[in-house]
């Protein structure tokens, strides 16, 4: 019998087909499945789509085993871009991606509401809202140099010949980075960027930052690697972000104004479990999620507008809604939906 992923209800019923492109996530099933692209997507075509009547979520079955597709984020798939793009295109450009655009006015219609002076984001860094600080107010080269200076690895004392090494060609790969990094932005400076420029400032430079990992089997975190360094690592350098696991933030009776959970709920083994840990040291959560029709077939599941009933169904004591992005008139809008929660 098969399974919600979210709810763990059995009310389940076969759906047709959700994806607005058939070969979303191909790449990630490629090297999950160690096929080839078609290979990938006829397996792909097996998977049938199911909707929840109970917090109207959809899965796929049959899906990978739990085991393999653990082995397959930590190991096949050991790095997912989307963070790394987001930063990069900070460092390069004046003019802010679709994404972050997005995700500014996210920020923008949370902060016309609501004082944050404590932040704390969940999954993996740079998909959120820190990069805006890092946006802001800081010319091309200073951009670049603390980019540089907060990815440079100091060599430990005690570490063997080979270490020293490996620390020695991290920081060469670095230095060939930036250098590369500085030529792009100066051509693009020259040649005129395109994009949704920043509206007006809207920040949270001021807010403590806390990163808080939460182990999952199906999906990156804290193994989100680029240019060599772990970019938890570099995230804390650049944003001065304190590192503290999720359940040890709940156990510390640690409160946050504001938690962002961004494009990563749905890479959650026990989303709900997730959520209702957050919910014991935050005040505010944002959730930006796939929309099903976009949310390839190496998510476990999909989260639909409609589970706005079911946040307002479990959890009374909160105030829960889907905020309205469509003034905005941009594509993002039609591909995610963000959810709001409040603690009455």
């Amino acid at each position: 019998m098969i399974c919600c992923p979210v709810c763990k209800s059995q009310n389940l019923v076969e759906v047709e087909s959700l994806q607005a492109k058939k070969d979303e996530g191909w790449v990630y099933l490629s090297k999950i499945l160690q096929k080839n692209k078609q290979e990938s997507l006829e397996i792909a075509d097996s998977m049938r789509p199911y909707k929840c009547l109970d917090c109207f979520c959809y899965c796929f079955s049959p899906w990978f085993d739990l085991e393999d597709i653990a082995t397959s984020f930590s190991t096949d798939v050991s790095r997912h871009q989307s963070g790394w793009l987001n930063l990069h295109h900070a460092l390069v450009s004046n003019a802010l991606g679709t994404i972050q655009f997005f995700n500014q006015e996210i920020l923008r219609e949370i902060l016309s509401s609501h004082e944050v002076h404590s932040y704390a984001e969940i999954g993996m860094p740079f998909n959120g809202l820190n990069i805006l600080d890092f946006s802001r107010g800081k010319s091309l080269y200073r951009k670049i140099a603390t980019f540089a200076q907060a990815a440079m690895v100091k060599v430990d004392s005690r570490s063997r010949l080979a270490t020293k090494f490996y620390d020695y060609f991290s920081n060469i790969n670095i230095i060939l980075s930036c250098a590369i990094l500085f030529i792009e932005g100066s051509m693009r400076s020259i040649l005129g960027n395109r994009g949704f420029k920043r509206n007006g400032d809207v920040s949270l430079f001021s807010a403590k930052k806390y990163f808080l990992p939460q182990s999952t089997s199906y999906g990156w975190g804290t193994s989100d690697e680029s240019f060599g360094i772990s970019s938890t690592k570099l995230a804390a350098k650049l944003f001065d972000l304190k590192i503290l696991p999720l359940k040890d933030a709940a156990k510390s009776g640690q409160q946050f104004d504001l938690t962002g959970i961004f494009n990563f709920f749905d890479h959650f083994t026990d989303p709900l479990e997730t959520l209702e840990i957050a919910m014991e040291s935050s005040n505010l959560i944002v959730i930006s999620v796939h929309q099903p029709p976009f949310a390839g077939k190496q998510h476990r599941f999909a989260i639909d507008k409609n589970f706005i009933t079911f946040l307002q169904r479990r959890y009374v004591s909160w105030n829960t809604r889907l905020l309205d992005m469509s003034h905005l008139g941009m594509s993002e809008v039609d591909t995610y939906n963000v959810f709001l929660l409040e603690k009455r």
